[in-house]
C-alpha cells in the first residue's frame, strides 16, 4: 500500500492543473508522476484504463480517475480556505460542457475538421457571465478564491494562451470599458447625504492572468516530486514582474512567500 497518495499528471492538462491546485491548496503531500503522454506508465495504465490524466491513488488503495473527484477528495480532508464553500455547480458544468467543446475545436481546429474563428467566438461569449461576475467581486464566488475558480481557471488560461496577443487585446479593451463606466458613474449627479462605504459601488478591478518565464526541457519522462504543504493563496488571482513559473500548478505564480516542501523533479514538458 502507498504511504503518500499518488497522483499521474501531466503538467499542461487542464484537468491535472486543478486537480494539483486542490492539493496544493489543501496542504495534502503527495507523490507527482509526471506522464509523457505518448508513453503512459503501465502502472497508470493498470489502475485506469481510459488512460487519461489525472489519476490519483490513495494511501487506502482507492483510485479516484475524475479531476473534480480529486479536488473534492482532497478538500473533504483539509480546506483550510473555505474552498468547498464557494463552488457553483451550473458555471462548472458549462465549463466541462460547452466552454471546453468550443475550447478544443478552437485550439485543434484540424483535429475536429472546424472553423477556429467561430468557436472562439463561441467560448467568449461563454465567458462573458464569468467577466460580469468579477466586476462585482474579485472572486467568482465572492471575496475569496474557491473551488468554482480553481476548476475554471486552467481552461481559461488554455483559451487565453491560444492567442495570447489577441486576447491580451481583448482584456485592455475590456478594461477601457470598465474604466468608461467608472468615469460615468463618477460624472452622475450624488445624492444630497453621501452613502455608506458599503453601499457605493466600486467597479472591481480586471486583473491579469498569469505570466511568467517558461522553463525549457530537453525530453519528457515519468518523474517523481512532492506536492509543497503550503499553497498561496494569491497564488492564482496576481502575477507580476516577480512571478516564477510553476511546476506544481503549471501556471506563474507571485513569489508572495515562503513556500515549504520538496521537490525532486525535473519538469518533463514544455509550456505552450
Amino acid at each position: 500500500m502507498a504511504e503518500l497518495p499518488i497522483l499521474y499528471s501531466f503538467r499542461r492538462c487542464p484537468y491535472a492543473i486543478r486537480a494539483r491546485l486542490a492539493l496544493l491548496a489543501s496542504g495534502t503531500v503527495c507523490e507527482i508522476r509526471e506522464v509523457k503522454l505518448s508513453a503512459k506508465p503501465a502502472e497508470m495504465l493498470a489502475l485506469s484504463p481510459k488512460a487519461t490524466v489525472p489519476v490519483l491513488l490513495s494511501p487506502d488503495g482507492r483510485v479516484i480517475e475524475e479531476s473534480l473527484d480529486i479536488m473534492r477528495w482532497a478538500l473533504a480532508r483539509n480546506d483550510p480556505e473555505g474552498w468547498l464553500d464557494r463552488s457553483d455547480e451550473l458555471l462548472i458544468a458549462c465549463n466541462d460542457g460547452p466552454f471546453k467543446h468550443h475550447l478544443d475545436r478552437y485550439k485543434y481546429p484540424d483535429r475536429h475538421d472546424a472553423d477556429p474563428a467561430e468557436h472562439r467566438a463561441a467560448a467568449l461569449d461563454l465567458l462573458r457571465p464569468l467577466e460580469a461576475r468579477l466586476l462585482a467581486s474579485p472572486y467568482l464566488c465572492g471575496d475569496a478564491m474557491g473551488l468554482a475558480d480553481a476548476a475554471l481557471m486552467p481552461f481559461v488560461r488554455q483559451f487565453a494562451q491560444t492567442d495570447l496577443a489577441w486576447f491580451d487585446g481583448f482584456g485592455k479593451d475590456a478594461k477601457a470599458a470598465a474604466a468608461a463606466m467608472k468615469t460615468a458613474v463618477g460624472a452622475a449627479p450624488r445624492p444630497a447625504t453621501a452613502l455608506p462605504a458599503a453601499a457605493t459601488a466600486t467597479p472591481a478591478r480586471i486583473k491579469p492572468f498569469p505570466t511568467g518565464r517558461r522553463r525549457s526541457v530537453e525530453s519528457a519522462m515519468t518523474t517523481t516530486a512532492r506536492v509543497p504543504r503550503e499553497f498561496p493563496s494569491t497564488a492564482t488571482s496576481l502575477a507580476g514582474q516577480k512571478s516564477r513559473w510553476s511546476w506544481a500548478s503549471g501556471m506563474a505564480v507571485p513569489v508572495t512567500g515562503a513556500v515549504s516542501g520538496t521537490v525532486s523533479a525535473i519538469p518533463t514538458a514544455s509550456p505552450p
